[in-house]
């Protein structure tokens, strides 16, 4: 139900890091709603790709990651409820 696509940059963040805030969000979204669950984390190059079951978990996950780092999030959803999330993270100054 839910996709976000993060593009990585070295330069700004740790990829760990990323992770562990990915897996935390999802931990803090089970305990109200245990259908709402990471599925998967795969890298493709430099981007991290995270599906989810919910589309409001890659909502939540994705606004996390933006009030964390910083960085620009797009959401697109389609007819059928799913979500489509897209986060890249802001060149440090």
């Amino acid at each position: 139900m839910g996709r976000l696509v993060i593009t990585l940059d070295r330069r700004v963040l740790d990829e760990a890091a990323l992770r562990r805030r990915i897996a935390n969000v999802t931990t803090r979204a089970a305990y109200t709603q245990p259908a709402r669950r990471t599925v998967s984390i795969e890298r493709h190059g430099n981007t991290l790709e995270v599906l989810t079951t919910s589309q409001k978990l890659a909502h939540r996950i994705t606004t996390e990651l933006a009030k964390v780092w910083r960085g620009r999030a797009t959401y697109r959803w389609a007819d059928d409820g799913t979500l489509f999330a897209r986060w890249r993270p802001s060149a440090p100054a």
